[in-house]
């Protein structure tokens, strides 16, 4: 794909005079206005231009290795003489968005006739002659600088332009495929950046079958070459359109159509009207079940505690993630978000003094209800206005199970609740059970010493509640009054026991942060209401419900591991059984 990268230099004799400098700034605008022309030839007739037929249009969804970056949506007409692609791409690969316009005029056949390219740093335009295809490119906010005109002859060969980020070009080689009859060929391919036409090749692969709009069609693979680049493309056996592309880079292009477990949208939520500022709007994934038309039983996942994103990511692992992804390729969608903890850290570090102060001073005033209520209410609002959604579920992991189960209780927009691994006790009855187990089981500590640790504990929690801290002293990791809002209100249980709606209950045998003893209690309270409620316990998974060799320490979170599988299984059979369609 076109980079920004600063332009080719134009290099004269050496000796900086004057009639260097002017010899210099002659060339530059003797360049500049070649692509003026350029661009000027390009633009084909308004007669050429009027569509003969209804526009195709076809929406590219990107990732780079594995990350979703943005994409492009592309409008396909037929023009006199062949066909039109206007595309539109929105790409975040870098801090700094790239977005383009870009118009792609061809034969009947596929062949490059006219293209132009515009961004906010590059302008490339191609227009085939005669003699071969004269491109050009400039880069910078206003064109400054040059990196030339030229012609690449091409010698009466097949040509076809070939710009790497814009997917949409490989529609152009799967067209090629089908009038080749799906046999490998051999094509000049033009990136407009570059001055030649490197020899691209096209291999031919296996025939399979996929499930479009519906339909089953089938389709092939098929692989690009050329020089290092590396594309195997999916395309349709009877068309020639393309419906997929994964190259050697890391980027995987797939269209709407493309049958796929699930698809994702980063979103952005207003804060609630009145809640404290500082964290930022709300960010995160909207997890949709492939290309089904929905609507779909939705989750709101709430992470648990400390400053956690919304993948619950640690080392290698992002378990929120997997669920989510998982549950879509079943049928149910989900909503996970980056918790307030978490944009408050990454705001220290944006390096704007006036963003770090807001969030210093935000911290100190940072509470349980501001970490999960203030930002679970507005999802939920959220949730209920979009289309792709029906029923909505509160699943929460760890401390965000006793979130999940208060704002079930405070929304009417919640149908149904999913406590995983859920704390039933009280924080500082959790934190006591914890450092026991690490410095007595797990470190062998002396028993004089995991006395000392659980003392201070006691001690500072009984502070805690008498008020004798300061409201915004840091204590493991959160103010004073973060840890006082949390004691202050019903455990779990008292939560559940009022609650209409009904609820699932998931704890892993191995959990060394929240019991069994937690797990016991909470069905205990389910089972004395009439709503209905089903618990599970896998007796081999930690908490991150993972499987784990031997007792579990936390230090496995840091290896890379796999969400066991029966963990999304039994949630999505859950809601779908619980909340089936109208």
């Amino acid at each position: 794909m076109l980079s920004s990268a600063s332009p080719l230099e134009l290099r004269v004799a050496k000796g900086p005079s004057a009639g260097h400098y002017g010899s210099v700034k002659r060339l530059q605008i003797l360049s500049l206005a070649l692509v003026a022309l350029l661009a000027l030839q390009a633009q084909p007739s308004q007669a050429q231009e009027r569509p003969q037929g209804p526009a195709l249009e076809t929406t590219w969804e990107v990732t780079l290795k594995g990350k979703p970056i943005g994409g492009e949506v592309t409008r396909q007409v037929r023009v006199k003489g062949g066909f039109l692609l206007e595309t539109e791409g929105d790409y975040q690969i870098t801090a700094e968005p790239f977005n383009y316009r870009a118009r792609l005029r061809c034969d009947g056949v596929g062949a490059l006739t006219s293209y132009s390219l515009s961004s906010a740093k590059i302008r490339a335009t191609a227009i085939r002659t005669p003699e071969g295809v004269r491109h050009s490119v400039s880069y910078g906010a206003a064109r400054e600088g040059v990196g030339g005109a030229s012609l690449a002859k091409t010698g009466g060969r097949f040509a076809i332009l070939l710009d790497t980020l814009c997917f949409t070009h490989y529609e152009l080689v799967g067209r090629r495929a089908l009038a080749k009859k799906h046999a490998a060929f051999e094509f000049l391919a033009l990136t407009p950046q570059t001055k030649g036409f490197p020899v691209a090749r096209f291999e031919p692969g296996a025939v399979s079958e996929l499930l479009i709009s519906g339909v089953r069609r089938a389709v092939r693979t098929g692989t690009v070459k050329v020089g290092g680049l590396v594309a195997t493309l999916t395309y349709d056996e009877a068309s020639g359109r393309v419906y997929r592309v994964e190259d050697n880079q890391g980027y995987v292009a797939e269209t709407t159509l493309y049958p796929r477990p699930y698809r994702e949208q980063q979103v952005e939520i207003p804060q609630a009207a009145g809640a404290p500022q500082g964290a930022g709007p709300i960010q995160g994934t909207l997890t949709l079940p492939g290309n089904a038309a929905g609507p779909f039983p939705t989750l709101l996942i709430l992470p648990g505690s400390g400053p956690t994103d919304r993948d619950s990511t640690i080392g290698p692992n992002a378990p929120l993630r997997d669920l989510a992804r998982a549950l879509a390729a079943k049928g149910v969608a989900s909503l996970r978000c980056d918790k307030a903890a978490f944009r408050l850290r990454r705001a220290f570090s944006s390096g704007d003094p006036a963003q770090i102060a807001a969030a210093r001073e935000r911290f100190g005033t940072l509470t349980f209800d501001d970490e999960y209520q203030r930002d679970a209410l507005p999802c939920l609002e959220w949730l209920a206005a979009r289309p792709e959604t029906r029923q909505i579920v509160l699943c929460g992991h760890s401390m965000g199970a006793v979130a999940a189960a208060e704002v079930a209780a405070a929304s009417k927009r919640v149908a149904g609740v999913i406590l995983l691994a859920g704390p039933a006790r009280a924080a500082d009855e959790l934190l006591i059970e914890q450092t026991t187990y690490q410095l007595g089981e797990v470190r062998e500590a002396p028993q004089s010493m995991v006395d000392s640790k659980v003392k201070e504990i006691r001690d500072v929690f009984a502070q805690v509640r008498g008020d004798k801290l300061p409201a915004g002293q840091n204590l493991m990791g959160a103010p004073v009054r973060y840890w006082k809002n949390l004691l202050a209100r019903p455990l779990t249980p008292k939560v559940l026991s009022g609650l209409s709606q009904p609820v699932l209950v998931v704890q892993g045998g191995k959990d060394c942060q929240v019991r069994k003893a937690d797990y016991d209690l909470l069905v205990a309270a389910l089972e004395g209401r009439e709503a209905p409620h089903e618990a599970l316990f896998l007796p081999e998974l930690n908490h991150l419900f993972m499987p784990c060799v031997g007792p579990s320490t936390g230090i496995e979170y840091r290896v890379e591991g796999k969400l066991d599988p029966r963990l999304p299984d039994a949630v999505a059979a859950w809601v779908l059984r619980s909340f089936p369609p109208k």
